[in-house]
């Protein structure tokens, strides 16, 4: 899963429940300033054109199925909100 903030659209994207790290391809990631949920800074590392969100259980990101919202801000203070949308992982039986 690799949504991608490109500062200009609004993503919505399903991550399951209890998922702890996630990697996001960001455009420009050296201009990444912050990751936030509500208030709460969120922890992340940065790579080349991706990072990788962690703690994301922890932090209360993924704790619950409901819909989150994560604002990737900028040095230039653009501010790009990605929603998530935290599903019970399913298995599939025949």
């Amino acid at each position: 899963m690799r949504p991608r903030p490109d500062r200009r659209s609004r993503s919505i994207v399903p991550v399951i429940q209890n998922t702890d790290e996630m990697e996001v391809s960001v455009e420009k990631v050296d201009d990444l300033v912050s990751v936030k949920m509500g208030d709460k800074s969120l922890r992340y590392t940065k790579g080349k054109d991706t990072i990788r969100l962690k703690f994301l259980k922890a932090d209360g990101v993924t704790s619950e199925q409901k819909t989150q919202e994560l604002v990737f801000e900028f040095k230039d203070k653009t501010k790009v909100k990605v929603k998530l949308e935290i599903v019970a992982a399913r298995v599939g039986v025949k």
